[in-house]
């Protein structure tokens, strides 16, 4: 599960960029907050210095999730609780 390792996992909604080539530049805004369905906006910025914006929204589905996800994962979450002395 991509929440457990720590990766937002986006759902796009509408148009898909085209002709990615690892080169691009991504900057997420969530005008919302982090929630679950929560819309996102995604701009990309191409090598030759073309934007374009992409609708998306947060696939995640509880607020557990996004506390999971908050926290860096299953692994940092884990941490966290041995250092507070919780099981």
């Amino acid at each position: 599960n991509l929440v457990g390792m720590g990766v937002l996992p986006l759902a796009l909604d509408g148009a898909r960029p085209r002709g990615l080539d690892g080169a691009e530049r991504w900057r997420l805004d969530l005008p919302g907050g982090a929630a679950p369905g929560a819309p996102v906006l995604l701009r990309l910025t191409r090598g030759d210095g073309r934007v374009e914006e992409v609708a998306a929204r947060l696939d995640l589905h509880s607020s557990a999730e996004v506390a999971l996800l908050q926290g860096g994962g299953v692994l940092p979450a884990m941490m966290a609780r041995l250092r507070a002395g919780k099981r």
